[in-house]
């Protein structure tokens, strides 16, 4: 949101649409945290919430909810740049979705994203609580309709080359018998030492 501010002082006309739960008070949330920000979110985390709540209510921002099907595909469409600001992530499903909707993208290095984005040739990846790199790199997409198209065609791209179901399948198929190769091979070795003791 704080980001979001400074980029409206350059673009007044930029709008936010944010999608999802609403971030809450959990303290639970703070084990997926790395260790040098959980204290900081079990210390902070009403004024967080309460930060996030009140601004919802600013110009230039919409809260959309828990989007599904349909309406989550408009959104993905209408959209310009796919913003993912997280202080934790895995591998992210919604940053999957808006590579195949060819959005650029705007994200922080956590978790999985730089193994999904590549910098600067899909999206732009700033470090967490960086509020100034994350508005300098918003405001440099939005000043930059060309660039914007270049990430987001390399991003569909990405997306249909490694991320298609059918591929994934297959590569979990290939890991998979892979695995049973060398587990059958690992327990063939042991059974034949144990066999060689017994006939000592």
């Amino acid at each position: 949101m704080r980001a979001f501010r400074r980029l409206r002082e350059t673009c007044p006309d930029a709008t936010l649409v944010c999608a999802g739960e609403l971030a809450g008070e959990e303290a639970a949330f703070a084990e997926f945290l790395p260790a040098d920000r959980r204290a900081r979110y079990l210390a902070e985390r009403h004024e967080i919430a309460t930060e996030i709540r009140s601004a919802l209510d600013e110009p230039g921002i919409e809260y959309a909810g828990v989007v599904t099907d349909a309406r989550k595909t408009a959104m993905f469409r209408d959209a310009d740049v796919f913003v993912l600001p997280s202080y934790t992530e895995g591998f992210s499903l919604a940053l999957l979705e808006a590579m195949f909707h060819g959005l650029a993208v705007v994200a922080t290095r956590v978790g999985g994203t730089p193994d999904i984005i590549a910098d600067p040739e899909q999206g732009l990846l700033v470090e967490p609580d960086d509020d100034e790199g994350l508005a300098a790199s918003l405001s440099r997409l939005a000043a930059n309709p060309a660039l914007r198209e270049q990430m987001g065609r390399r991003n569909a791209e990405v997306a249909r080359a490694r991320y298609e179901l059918a591929d994934v399948a297959r590569t979990f198929v290939d890991l998979f018998d892979t695995l049973s190769s060398t587990n059958t091979a690992r327990f063939a070795a042991s059974t034949s030492g144990i066999s060689g003791a017994k006939r000592a």
